[in-house]
């Protein structure tokens, strides 16, 4: 972080604060030397541990510098950043990192909005309901706020580290929405900040969230005045035209999330991450003096970099190779009984980072218009990655409307048949995580264990406010789906779209349903499990011709993805697949082939997951989705149009 000199301060226009929205100016903290040292004294300040380079408490002596040179002007309040154990969270080879601090620094008023007073039109989504909260880790900040991260890289090398500032909530100012109408877009305006601009393994670093110039400049003085490297310190600017911070009458707001992917976590990964309560510290630090609220220089976001790479050849170069495994796969199958049913092309979704704005016009002013399938998927999502996906989905509750994600380049109804009439059961229920669905049930008990089951809030049509989709109804009419006081779950029509005036009767939903459901076509073939499918991915090793630092592949089931040992056994990472491809020719060494399904065909078994019907039962929806996170030539996720996209062979072969 290099300043040059800022421009002169402008005035901030006043703005009449809402109910909503007054600030808080009591937290305390650090207002004179004696609190430091009390704060500092609560830390084992003696301790160092063997994940930093330097000791916890020449980090708190950074923290204190902080606190004191902004003590005239800023109330300090210290937390730290923590990362949920690995296994905790709904990510395959990975953990989120967020902030926690003594006291709720969310004014009460807007964490009432988010958890009860206010409406939303769609729940927002969480990675670890037992660690994510409304409001324990989101702030809605004045542009004279900061949040300070004082932490020590990972031990050792991991394939992908980054902050990212997201934007958590948003107010929907529609004019058919009431004025305390909010929806949660969980993905970020803001550049993230990767390990390719972080310090090195085991060094110590600080990033600055801001929107003050003058803030930031007075807290990287303290920091380089205590010893602190020049480019240890990041500046993460939140002035951004897509976000509205607090001094505006209808706040964002925000929450900063550290991801970590590692293909393999040894024991003092595991450690760093078990002590980052107390080894990675925060600061949020709160304007005292009303005019420091409104008299700064703006420090603008960083503009997001665009991923596009210029063409070289290698699309048609990795196309040509892919068509010719495709045809020594499709040989080694067909002498094994198999017929290729279909072969297609993955999706890319969630795809940020080709423009300034897009994800302005996707989920934050754009929002309102997105009925994209990942929609409820989302969950801070980052321009670092390409997310890639192809199978099917279904866009209502009731086991209606599927539809199939991907680009189908072939089919052969020959063994499946062109259509099918799949019968299932479902069923709700709540618990601590509230409204949950048990679907795909083989009996109609819906209790027999096997069922799938998946959080309501991630279907589309059960997610909040939503329009019934019938043209029959003699008025417009809302359905909202939840739990009521006692636990029981529900159905609730009602006359408007912020579901306030109820219509009709609530329905007890805890009765076990049976389905039917009719699927033809690319859908049937390229969509869903049967008895004998075994499904082939192939793809670039783009960790190996440089183009990502972390890839993998993977069977979402997010019944288990707290389980380490379930998620691994339906997951690959790219070098769990170094040679996959040789077994079916020479050539292939930059082309991996992964299978997963009910047998396996490769003369290696560690190429294979073998997926039983405990695991994903015929009928059930199939879906697949990969991840290539950073690559190095422009510090962003691949290119989704440099190479081809990941390809899908589902063979079957008669019972």
């Amino acid at each position: 972080a290099i300043f040059c000199p800022p421009p002169p301060p402008i005035p901030r226009k006043q703005k009449n604060e809402t109910p909503r929205v007054k600030r808080r100016h009591h937290m305390i903290l650090y207002s004179n030397i004696i609190p430091i040292l009390l704060l500092s004294a609560v830390f084992s300040l003696d301790s160092h541990s063997s994940a930093c380079s330097i000791p916890l408490a020449s980090r708190q002596a950074l923290a204190d510098a902080v606190a004191q040179a902004t003590a005239n002007t800023h109330e300090t309040l210290q937390g730290s950043l923590v990362f949920s154990l690995v296994g905790e969270i709904s990510n395959p080879s990975g953990t989120y990192g967020g902030h926690t601090f003594a006291s709720q620094v969310l004014d009460a008023d807007i964490c009432d909005c988010l958890t009860s007073t206010c409406t939303r039109t769609s729940d927002p989504k969480f990675s670890n309901k037992d660690v994510e909260t409304l409001c324990g880790k989101t702030f809605a900040p004045y542009p004279t706020t900061a949040v300070v991260t004082i932490g020590c890289m990972p031990p050792k090398p991991v394939d992908y580290f980054a902050f990212q500032t997201n934007v958590f909530s948003k107010y929907d100012t529609r004019p058919d929405k009431s004025p305390d109408t909010v929806y949660f877009p969980e993905v970020a305006p803001y550049a993230p900040i990767s390990h390719l601009k972080l310090p090195d393994w085991g060094e110590p670093y600080v990033v600055v969230s801001t929107g003050s110039t003058e803030l930031a400049q007075t807290i990287t003085s303290a920091l380089t005045d205590s010893g602190l490297q020049q480019s240890s310190v990041i500046l993460d600017g939140l002035v951004h035209p897509a976000v509205d911070l607090a001094d505006t009458e209808l706040p964002d707001t925000l929450q900063v999330v550290v991801r970590m992917n590692s293909a393999e976590f040894g024991d003092e990964l595991l450690q760093y991450i078990a002590e980052s309560s107390t080894e990675q510290i925060a600061l949020y630090l709160t304007p005292t003096i009303p005019a420091q609220q409104d008299f700064f220089t703006p420090l603008e976001a960083t503009p997001l970099p665009k991923r596009k790479i210029e063409d070289d050849g290698s699309f048609e170069l990795y196309s040509e190779k892919l068509d010719a495994l495709t045809a020594l796969i499709q040989k080694k199958f067909a002498g094994n009984g198999f017929v290729l049913s279909y072969s297609g092309i993955f999706d890319a979704a969630m795809d940020y980072g080709y423009s300034e704005t897009d994800t302005d016009d996707c989920c934050l002013s754009g929002y309102f218009d997105n009925d994209e399938y990942w929609k409820p998927l989302m969950h801070f999502s980052t321009s670092d990655c390409l997310y890639r996906v192809h199978g099917g989905y279904a866009n209502t509750g009731d086991n209606n409307n599927k539809f199939l994600v991907g680009e189908a380049l072939s089919t052969d109804y020959s063994i499946i048949g062109e259509s099918k009439n799949l019968s299932s059961y479902s069923s709700y229920f709540c618990d601590n995580s509230g409204l949950q669905l048990n679907y795909h049930c083989a009996s109609s008990s819906c209790d027999d264990g096997s069922c799938s089951v998946i959080s309501a809030s991630m279907i589309p049509a059960m997610s909040g406010c939503e329009a019934v989709p019938a043209d029959s109804l003699p008025v417009p009419l809302f359905v909202k789906f939840d739990c009521a006081v006692d636990g029981t779950p529900t159905e609730t029509l009602y006359l408007d779209s912020n579901c306030k005036h109820q219509y009709g009767d609530q329905v007890n939903m805890t009765q076990c349903r049976e389905s039917t459901t009719y699927v033809e076509g690319e859908v049937w073939a390229g969509g869903y499990m049967r008895e004998t499918t075994v499904a082939v991915f192939i793809g670039v090793m783009t960790n190996e011709i440089g183009h990502s630092s972390f890839h993998n592949i993977y069977l979402p089931d997010f019944s288990t993805y707290n389980d380490p040992n379930a998620t691994a056994e339906k997951n690959y990472n790219e070098d769990e697949l170094k040679g996959s491809s040789s077994q079916f020719g020479d050539g292939f060494e930059e082309v991996f082939a992964a299978q997963f399904g009910r047998e396996c065909l490769s003369d290696d078994p560690k190429y294979c997951k073998i997926i039983g019907e405990a695991d994903l039962a015929s009928g059930n929806l199939l879906d697949f989705m990969s991840r290539q996170y950073l690559d190095p030539t422009t510090g962003l996720g691949t290119d989704k149009d440099y190479l081809p996209g990941h390809r899908v062979l589902i063979f079957d072969k008669a019972n």
